[in-house]
Parts: structure tokens; sequence; C-alpha cells
């Protein structure tokens, strides 16, 4: 609880700062060991000023006790239910008891001289909103000198991240999702307008297939532009479009185009789409086209190398197999992978794979394979847990792998690939390993971007997207219709008019990013930061009529490019540091050929090494009399696979001779007849893992003794938490007790002075003379004290006394409430209207006195000019969609809604968290009777409920409270 009020408005350093600034002034510091603010060391005073003007999140701890200020911006991280008001002024320690443990020893420290510290998205436990919970902060703790240049306290600036650290990961893939799409999209698109189809829009990537640029083709006739395409039958058929609406699609059409000065074949595929206008008159054609003349010449050098693939794939000591439609039935399984199923590839083809390996059943490997089907994306699997049956046992293994999808010519996906590493040995030796790459689960559509369009010099919303709506803090229809800095007038100064004028002056688009946006969220200004651009749109006349906008929400992108770029940097490290170096030794010569770039490191000579013999390429094979040039050599002439495992190989990179230990297969690859031509060598470096085993039995020592410490540090806290749960038994038996005295030991002087100034006025009055008026005001005293009694016990009942709750009609506990108000609401003529309400969980008496409450309160705060009018209503709200100013009790899926509305006096919207709380009052008790405690009682009663109550209202238009409980 806030201390007894004081008032230090006489001090300038307490001016302003809003809510905390009031607080700070009217809180007794002088039971405090900073005592009283005339006292305070100017440093404090500086601080205090600095913080209270600050709109940046700001908490001072001063002194030994280090007592606690903070700001107006600091304070809704502390909740509606938690800390606040109760941390001003409280030593640290008892504020912040949650988080001390890991706090104090900083903060301990800075105060003995020690250095500021800074930390990013880091995880400490608050309590907020009636619960303890968790919460991410990126936040610092600084020094604050004192008058004499001593530290005396500790700054805390901060901001809380757990929107973002949460959301961080699937960011970061829906950005790699979105590049990837964007990059390697093959679309080109044009209009042809009217019957001569004039080329009105072309986009980078058709002109670049025409080999034309713009000003060579826009508002020229096609085959003025492209004479080279007349006579090839497009004519016909874009006149079969224009004229019969028809779309047409072709496929792998040849085109002749002149290209290099010479006409040369080409590829496409491509649909023509009839363009509406928006009277349903077709105006022109739009084409949207492929190239892909690179895969119909290349499809039979694919072909060709497929014998050689399977050869490699038969022979490679990584399981390989092709799985076909939605039963997996396996097409082609290598030896490797047949042989952990423990079947022979033979006895496999054409299982479905849950009968190759019934134990992969429930293991997730079927819907994996189905989204890559249904996404035609590949799914990368690093260090996956297996569960297989080895040695007659059932055994948890790891393994690398990949599931490729395989494209039909039409480009639906049945077939998938899988490529399989076994990595059960560096899982278990490394002890620690980042969790496999997730599935891509965005989708382009899914892309956070805002769409808006614009028109006329007044720059008017024609249409905004939800997500448009969401940056800038409005929904969508409160925007449609209106002038931009009508409806957002925050915008005013921050140039976006100019900008937009400029665009429909100009006809040049405008592009930008990562621009700072003030714009208004709530009830308060934001600062996020968006990529837009400005593009103008033109009618068939070609004059600028609107202005499309298309903003995407960069704001988590600039917070958190560092860790973006601290990703991406160990994403780099991963692949370089692939353990499977792959390359063909051809003939005997052991020429190398197709090497991969793990190869190529390992090998150290650079990329040139192709096309030479492995003895060139690698002289100290032979200098340092190692064995593996013999060995290849007894493959290529016995054909028997060679395999040896931690291997040390000595090489010579950048003139240095380096020891490193590798597994290494070599196997021989045979031609038609049967003859060795080459050797596939896979070379996996396991250097760190035959380092580890010794670090591994090392840390192991160690583990243990951290188990039994932590051991002893549970045991001690529970004895604590035990010991708390006695001393709240004994409060609550303490409380009763007070409630019982309150009950019979308060009341009863209160009724003697009632009965006794009862018997008094009638027998003396005129003895009395003048006494009697203050009789009168003895006896009106003592009745409101007796109503402030019974209020407190009923406030303290509900606080502490937890019924047993059953299922409870709303509709029968309001037509009960108003019965016993029905001489009042008679005499008011009050007009009471009730929607249906629903039954709900709870205990009928309390929520009968929650309703009494409200339409007491709704009968007495009437207008003397209007009759009063009551009106309940009730919706259904998804837990999605509650305001974030709503924080409920109890979590649930859907939540009711009961409202209930007046048209009373009304109050000022600043108020509206301070009537809920006891002994608050907004009029005189000449003007309204009562004591500040039934709404007080109405917030106790939906808290008990699970729900939470709030109030909005203006002077003179009425209040509407809103109750929300479980559904």
């Amino acid at each position: 609880m806030v201390p007894e009020q004081s008032d230090n408005a006489s001090f300038p350093f307490l001016a302003g700062g809003g809510e905390m600034g009031q607080l700070t002034r009217h809180y007794d510091w002088s039971n405090t060991s900073l005592g009283h603010p005339d006292r305070w060391p100017l440093s404090l005073r500086t601080l205090v000023h600095m913080m209270l003007s600050s709109r940046f999140p700001m908490l001072i701890f001063w002194g030994p006790d280090l007592i606690t200020f903070y700001n107006d911006a600091f304070r809704p991280s502390l909740g509606n239910d938690g800390k606040h008001p109760s941390s001003l002024g409280q030593r640290g320690e008892e504020s912040w008891a949650e988080s001390w443990p890991v706090i104090g020893p900083m903060i301990r420290g800075i105060m003995g001289g020690g250095d500021a510290v800074w930390f990013e998205d880091q995880k400490l436990p608050i309590y907020r909103e009636g619960q303890m919970g968790y919460a991410y902060w990126t936040y610092s703790f600084s020094p604050l000198a004192d008058d004499a240049g001593a530290v005396s306290g500790v700054l805390v600036t901060c901001t809380e991240t757990t929107q973002a650290v949460e959301s961080r990961q699937q960011l970061a893939v829906s950005e790699e999702r979105f590049s990837r799409l964007i990059e390697q999209a093959p679309v080109a698109m044009a209009l042809f307008s009217g019957p001569r189809f004039v080329i009105s829009l072309a986009n980078e990537q058709v002109l670049d297939y025409w080999g034309r640029t713009r000003e060579e083709v826009i508002n020229k006739p096609l085959f003025d532009a492209l004479p080279e395409a007349a006579g090839q039958g497009f004519e016909e058929l874009l006149t079969g479009v224009y004229t019969t609406g028809k779309r047409f699609v072709a496929n792998e059409l040849k085109v002749m185009l002149e290209r290099n000065g010479q006409l040369e074949p080409t590829y496409i595929d491509f649909v023509y789409e009839p363009f509406y206008e928006s009277d349903g008159v077709i105006s022109g054609v739009l084409v949207i086209s492929t190239e892909i003349t690179d895969q119909v010449l290349t499809r039979r050098q694919v072909e060709a190398n497929e014998q050689l693939l399977d050869a490699m794939i038969q022979r490679s000591p990584l399981g390989v197999a092709v799985f076909r439609g939605a039963n997996n039935l396996i097409e082609r399984a290598n030896p490797a992978l047949s042989q952990l199923w423990n079947h022979s590839a033979e006895e496999v083809t054409g299982w479905p794979l849950l009968e190759a390996a019934p134990q992969l059943a429930g293991q997730g490997f079927d819907r994996q394979l189905e989204a890559v089907r249904e996404t035609g994306q590949p799914f990368i699997g690093r260090e996956q847990p297996v569960r297989l049956v080895r040695n007659g046992q059932l055994k948890e293994l790891f393994f690398d792998y990949v599931y490729e999808p395989l494209p039909n010519p039409d480009g639906s996906i049945d077939r998938v690939m899988v490529v399989a590493n076994e990595v059960t040995e560096q899982r278990l030796a490394r002890q620690q390993i980042e969790q496999s790459q997730q599935r891509l689960l965005a989708s382009f559509e899914d892309a956070p971007v805002g769409i808006a369009l614009i028109s006329g010099k007044e720059l008017i919303f024609q249409m905004a997207n939800p997500f448009y709506g969401r940056l800038a803090g409005r929904p969508p229809h409160e925007l449609v219709g209106k002038p931009l800095l009508t409806a957002l007038p925050e915008l005013a100064g921050q140039g976006f008019d100019e900008l937009l004028r400029q665009v429909m002056s100009t006809g040049e688009s405008y592009r930008n990013h990562e621009v700072p946006v003030v714009v208004r969220h709530g009830d308060r200004l934001e600062t996020i930061y968006i990529d837009h651009t400005y593009h103008p749109q033109r009618d068939s006349t070609g004059q600028i009529t609107h202005v499309l906008v298309v903003v995407v929400d960069m704001t988590q992108h600039v917070h958190t490019r560092r860790a973006v770029e601290a990703s991406e940097t160990r994403l780099r490290s991963v692949i370089a540091s692939a353990p499977a170096a792959m390359g063909l030794f051809m003939g005997r010569d052991l020429v190398v050929e197709l090497p991969n770039q793990a190869f190529i490191d390992i090998v150290g000579k650079g990329p040139d090494i192709v096309g030479k013999p492995l003895r060139e390429v690698m002289p100290e094979l032979l200098t340092e009399n190692q064995p593996f040039l013999q060995i290849l050599d007894t493959v290529y002439t016995s054909g028997q696979m060679f395999q040896s495992f931690g291997s040390q190989v000595k090489i010579v990179r950048n003139g240095v001779m380096t020891d490193n230990f590798y597994n290494i297969t070599y196997t021989p690859l045979r031609d038609e007849q049967g003859r060795v031509f080459a050797i596939l060598d896979i070379a996996i470096d396991v250097t760190e893992q035959i380092k580890a085993q010794q670090d591994l039995q090392q840390s192991e020592a160690r583990y243990r003794q951290l188990s039994a410490d932590l051991e002893q540090q549970v045991q001690a806290r529970t004895q604590q938490l035990q010991a708390l749960v006695g001393d709240l038994r004994r409060s609550n038996e303490n409380l009763q007790q007070f409630a019982y005295v309150a009950s019979h030991d308060l009341q009863e002087p209160l009724r003697k002075i009632q009965s006794f100034g009862d018997i008094l006025k009638p027998q003396y009055a005129d003895g009395l003379g003048e006494g009697v008026n203050f009789l009168e005001r003895m006896q009106a005293a003592a009745s409101r004290m007796s109503t402030l009694i019974k209020d407190l016990l009923s406030f303290s009942r509900i606080s502490t006394q937890q019924e047993d709750q059953a299922q409870v009609s709303l509709t029968a506990v309001v037509q009960e409430v108003l019965l016993d108000l029905e001489m009042v609401i008679d005499e008011t003529k009050a007009q009471v209207t009730i929607d249906p309400l629903p039954t709900v969980a709870g205990d009928t008496s309390q929520l009968g006195q929650l309703f009494s409450n409200l339409f007491s309160n709704a009968l007495k705060f009437r207008r003397p000019d209007a009759t009063p009018q009551i009106r309940i209503r009730c919706e259904r709200v998804v837990a999605a969609a509650l305001p974030p100013a709503i924080q409920p009790t109890r979590t649930a899926d859907v939540y009711f809604c009961i409202e209930v509305a007046d048209n009373g006096i009304g109050f000022d919207a600043r108020y509206a968290d301070r009537i809920f709380q006891v002994f608050q009052r907004l009029h005189s008790k000449g003007e309204f009777a009562g004591t500040g405690i039934g709404l007080a009682i109405c917030q106790k009663v939906a808290a008990n409920h699970g729900g939470t109550i709030t109030a909005t209202s203006q002077p003179g238009q009425g209040a509407t409270f809103s109750l929300y409980l479980p559904a």
C-alpha cells in the first residue's frame, strides 16, 4: 500500500510528471530512510526531476535501502494489479522480491563501485495483473552519484521486449520465405490495350525477355515494337481472347525472338487473360509469361545425367530413397538406407514407408513428407531423433536428412527424395545442439504488408487493408473516405502528405526504407519504422488518379538487426563447416572432378583443382608417406569399397601442414559394362568429436556436483514456502476475527447512539434548544458510520471468502436485484432494458452484490432533467480480440462481455481506474450519499470469478460498465 499522503507540491523539482509526479508529490517520504524532500541532496532532486520529465521508461533506486522512484513511462510495465502504486517509496528488495535474486547482486555491485551493466532480452519473473509471470526486458543499470561524488543510487532504463523475443524466429522464417519468393519469381507481365494491342504496361522481366528497353515498346502496337513476333500465330490468339473473353494458356511454346542481332528460338509458358474495365468491357489482354528456354534445352542433359546419378545413389554411403504418393511408396532406395530398416533395397521397392519401417509410425515423418509435396519446399532436418530397430532393440538415433521435392513436368509434386546421414556419434559427443530448422510456415500472402489507395488533392483514403489499419492504429473503416491528415492527424509535419502530392504531380514512384513514423496507438504516440512505396496509378488516358501505398512494418527489423545479423553469421558458419565433403576421382590417375565446396575447403588449394590428378593436387599424400593413394588404387583395381573412421590426414593448407581426423568412404563407380571408371570420395570431419570426448568426461563430474547443489537449494526453498503458507493461514484467521469484532463490537455502540438519540429527541427537544440540530447530525454520522462498517465487512468477506461455485443464471440474478430495487425504480420512473444473459460458474450472492451496486449507482447518479435509462447487453468475445487493457484473472478461450449502461451524469474518463479503489469518491457527501466502496466490491467480485471490470464515460453522457467473465 502507498503510505499516508503528504503535500510536497511546493518543491519545484517535483512539478509535472503526470500520474507519478502527483503520487510522488503526495507521498509521505518522512516514513522512509530518505526523509522529507527538503532534506534530499541536490543530486537526488535533479535526478528525480529528470526522471519525472522523461518520456523514456526510467526507475531510480536511491540510498542504502534502495528506495524506489519511477515515472509514467515506466508505470505500464508494472501492470494494473501488481506493483503499482505500492512500489513507489518501497525498498527495492521488497518491491522487486521475485526478481531480486537476479538483479539484486548486480545492483549491489554497482552500489559498491562496480561498472554499469546492460542486458538484452533478459527473462525475469514479475508480479503484475494480480499474478506471477515472466517477461523479457532489455535494460541497463547505471551508477548515480550524490553531491559528494559517491555512488548513492542506481538508474534503471528498460524496454519490455516479450513480444519481440517470442516472434523473432517466426519473423526470421517469414522474411526468408518472402525474400526467396521474390528473388526466384520467374514471372514476366505486360498489358496490351485495344484491338491493335498497344503495349501500355511491361515489367522488367518481360522487357528482358523481349530484349527491348521501355522506351522502345511502351505505347506502341505489339507487332510494331516486336516485328519478329508477327506471323507466328500470336495475332489470332490475342484477337480471340480480346473478342471472346476466353483466356488462353500455352506451355513450352516456341517463339522466335531477335537476340544478339539474329533470330533465336525461345520457349515460354504463358497465359493470355482478357482485361476488363469497371463497366465490364474488355479493353485489352494481360499476358503473364515465364521463359523456360534453359529448362527445355537442358532436359536432355538432365536425362543423360540420371544414369550417373542413379549409380552414385546406389553406391553412396549416405541413405537415399524416393517416395511417391500419399502412402509414401518406396520407388527406389539404396542399400545404405534400406539396411536401416533391416531389409534389402530390392525387398522394400514398392512398399509403403511404414510397412518397410513400422517403427517410424507416430514420429511425424509422414506429415513432413506430405508438407513437402503440398508446398513444394524442401525440408532439412539437422540431428533429428529417429527411433529405429538396431540389433533387435528399438533405439533413438540421430540423422541429418533432407526431403527434396521432385516436380513432375506439369509442376505437380507426388515424389520426394530423401538423403539421410546418421550423426548419432556426433550428437552424443557434443551434448548440445541447435534445434532443427522449422519448416517454412509462412507464404507470400502472409507477408506483413500494408496496402492503401489514396486519391485527389485532399489525399483521401479509397481503400486500406487490415494490416495497414493495424499499423495506423485505426480499423480500415475509420480511414476510408477521409483525407490523410484528418484520419491520421499525427502525420502532420512528418512529410508524407508532401511526398504523396509529389508522386501525383510528377508521376514518379517513391521508395524509402526504414522510415520512422510517429502514429497513435490507443491513447499514446508510438514510433514505428516502415519500408514504403508510393506508386502512381493512371487511367486509360494516362492521367494519374490514385497513389498505391505499400507499407512493410520494419520495426522489428530495426530493433532486432543485430540479432538477425548475428544469426546469419552463425548460419553461414554452419554451412561452411558442413561435415560431408564429396568429389569424384576419374580414371586410375584419379583426376579430380565435381568437388563440392566442402571438399575444396578440406584440400585447401582453391577452386582450380578440377581436372588435375589427385597426386598433383595433394603432393603431401606422397611426401608424408600417407596410404591414401595406394588405397584408392586398390579400390579402383579391385572394385571393393573402402571405409575408415577417424583416420588422420595430413594436408598442406596455405603452406602449413595440418593434422585432422575424418570418416572416409571410397566407393567405386561402374559403367554399363561393369568396369570401374571413377571413385566417389566422401569425407566427414570428425576432429571436433574426437577431441571433445576427453572434455565430456571432465565435464561429467562437474554436472554431478551441480545437481547435488541444486537439490539442496530446492529443499531450502520448499521449507521457506511452507513457512509462508503458515503465515498466510494465520493472516486469514486474524482477518476473520476482525470481521467478527467489526460485525458485533463496533456496531453495538453505534446502535446505542442511534437508540439513545431517538429517545432524547422527542423527550428533551424543548430543553435541548439548538442542541437538537447537533443531536440530528450525531445520529446521521452514526448512520453513515454503520453503513461504512457494513460495506467494509462486505468487501472483506468478498476478499477472503471464496464460496463453492455453481452454475448461476445471470438473468435470475438481475431479476432478483431489480425486485429489491423496485421501490427506487418506481420513484425515479427508471426504464430498464435487459438483453438475454448467460449462465456462468460463480457465486449467486457475490454476483448479486455486483449488479446491485451497478444498478444503485445508475439510479443514484441520474440527471435531474432526464428519465433514468439502464440497458444491459451481453456478447461473446474471443480471448484474442480482448483489448490490451483488459486483463482477466483467469485465462479462457472465450469471455462474456456484459455491459451495464446508463444515461446519468457520467464522469471524467481520467478517473476510470480511480473509481474502483476503496473510499474513492468523485462527489461530496452533500451531493450524493455513499461510502466509496461499492465499485471496489464490484472489481473484487469480478476478479473472484476469473474476470475483470472496466468503465467508460464522459461528463453528462452517462457511464458504461463492462464486466468480462469466462464463458
